[in-house]
């Protein structure tokens, strides 16, 4: 379930990349890497640009 936090994957990645260790998110109390919620941020951008690419050919 801790995987399903998706509002809190970002705040991770960018607390890695910054170096700021203060926040306790669901994904790191769970044992999960800071690079498994930069794969599901990475999966979740994926996934919208292929269904936004997908509406937008049918318009076509």
């Amino acid at each position: 379930m801790a995987l399903l936090a998706l509002e809190e994957h970002p705040r991770i990645v960018r607390d890695w990349v910054f170096g700021i260790t203060t926040g306790d998110y669901v994904p790191r109390v769970a044992g999960f890497d800071p690079w498994v919620s930069l794969a599901a941020v990475g999966v979740l951008f994926a996934l919208v640009g292929v269904g936004a690419w997908g509406r937008y050919r049918r318009l076509t």
